[in-house]
């Protein structure tokens, strides 16, 4: 009876051994992912980027500046035909500007220039001139031309500053040549103006109605 009892205690021990050796082996499943909390040697960490670009990767889309033209409402054109210094010549205002916008245009390509003082602004002028008859070279030049006030005898000398448009210059014209730019002149705001064109001592031959 004894070594029935010593038998059965032996066998339950096994059991018992049995047992914990199988629930420590369970800790672990084959299946179970170990998470890992230590950066890995070697391993390059890319940095997670945005939809953001950067400022000097941005494409900005903007509508052109189209280059300024001047362009008046009312204007007056006139050909005007003078005999100077033994030549006839031909002469046309081809285009103006004044007021305001002549103002700003000349504002912008003079960087240190200053605004016209009180109750005068900046008149852009774009005559040409076509030597039509005559036997000698005769020069000509943007001194030739003045703003005089309509109804006056007060002429104005032109100004000498930048404009943004190709200037008139200086040229000496034989028989069919011309010459043709732009020329600015400071002058009284809202007043009708008329351009002369002057012979070699600066005398008017003629002018032009600027309204």
């Amino acid at each position: 009876m004894k070594a029935i009892i010593v038998i059965l205690l032996i066998f339950v021990l096994i059991l018992f051994c049995g047992c914990t050796q199988n629930t420590s082996q369970l800790t672990i499943t084959p299946n179970q992912t170990p998470i890992q909390t230590t950066p890995v040697v070697g391993t390059t960490v890319v940095p997670r980027t945005t939809t953001t670009a950067s400022p000097e990767h941005t494409t900005v889309l903007q509508t052109p500046t189209p280059t300024p033209t001047p362009i008046l409402t009312v204007k007056t054109y006139q050909t005007l035909v003078v005999v100077a210094d033994s030549v006839t010549l031909e002469i046309t205002v081809v285009d103006y500007n004044r007021g305001f916008y002549a103002n700003d245009l000349v504002a912008q390509t003079n960087r240190y220039s200053s605004e016209p003082r009180s109750n005068y602004e900046y008149l852009l002028v774009h005559p040409r001139v076509i030597y039509k008859e005559g036997l000698s070279p005769i020069q000509v030049s943007e001194v030739n031309f003045k703003a005089c006030i309509v109804n006056t005898s007060r002429c104005l000398d032109m100004k000498d500053v930048n404009v943004p448009f190709p200037e008139f210059g200086d040229k000496y014209l034989n028989q069919g040549d011309k010459i043709d730019g732009w020329i600015a002149f400071v002058v009284p705001e809202r007043i009708d103006m008329k351009l002369a064109y002057t012979d070699s001592k600066g005398n008017p031959r003629g002018f032009i109605l600027i309204k």
